[in-house]
């Protein structure tokens, strides 16, 4: 390199640092940290909420599931005694058979309708007897599967969140070292860095937020109170 162009080199430098100390492109710098602070601080915010409302709704769907599992147990054991005493009455005739029957449950009377009259506790009947109990379980697992998701997108909103700040804190300390060319310089290049890093971050996480599918309907409480 020539001497020339060495010297031209150095006057561009000096004249990039000059025009990036000015007030003017400062202020500029600290408006767009002020507002893409805000901006995610409301995301984050707002993911935190949801993901709040989704643990909820799969703790709701988890204790439907548990209702479910008792009441399934208790309606088994009914059936159970019910059926043994049927039995050993001989199977039972006429108006007495109406009696046993009142006892029944749907599912034990749709099992012996399929001719099930030795042993009606078929996989069948319990899988019938037990099918809500397994769909609000799994309603359950997604919810807290999903739950996860979105307070993990809650956090990472929270690292641009704290990205953005520490961009703030040097271009707070830049507009204080006005006396000091070098020192508010360095700010000044700190803070663009960080503002950099945080809309490299804050893109990742945006994208990562629209794969995220937050508008899950439950099937258990559709099922169960018709929502």
């Amino acid at each position: 390199m020539s001497h020339s162009e060495q010297e031209e080199q150095k006057v561009g430098q000096a004249s990039f640092r000059v025009w990036v100390q000015r007030d003017s492109f400062l202020s500029v710098v600290v408006t767009i940290l002020s507002m893409l602070t805000a901006i995610v601080g409301y995301q984050a915010a707002m993911t935190n909420s949801r993901a709040g409302r989704i643990a909820l709704q799969a703790q709701r769907v988890l204790n439907e599931a548990n209702g479910e599992l008792t009441d399934a147990g208790q309606i088994q054991v009914m059936d159970f005694n019910a059926f043994v005493a049927y039995q050993q009455d001989g199977g039972a005739t006429g108006e007495r058979v109406g009696m046993y029957e009142a006892l029944f449950s749907d599912f034990l009377m749709a099992s012996l309708a399929e001719g099930n009259n030795e042993n009606p506790f078929t996989e069948k009947y319990e899988d019938e007897l037990l099918a809500t109990a397994w769909v609000c379980l799994a309603d359950s697992d997604e919810l807290f599967a999903l739950g996860g998701d979105v307070r993990t997108l809650a956090e990472r909103y929270q690292l641009v969140l704290f990205v953005y700040a520490l961009g703030l804190a040097f271009a707070a300390w830049a507009s204080l070292a006005k006396g000091r060319e070098r020192l508010r310089f360095n700010f000044i290049m700190l803070a663009l860095l960080f503002l950099l890093v945080g809309l490299v971050v804050y893109g990742q996480v945006w994208w990562q937020g629209l794969g995220t599918d937050t508008n899950f309907v439950s099937e258990c409480l559709a099922t169960l109170l018709g929502e």
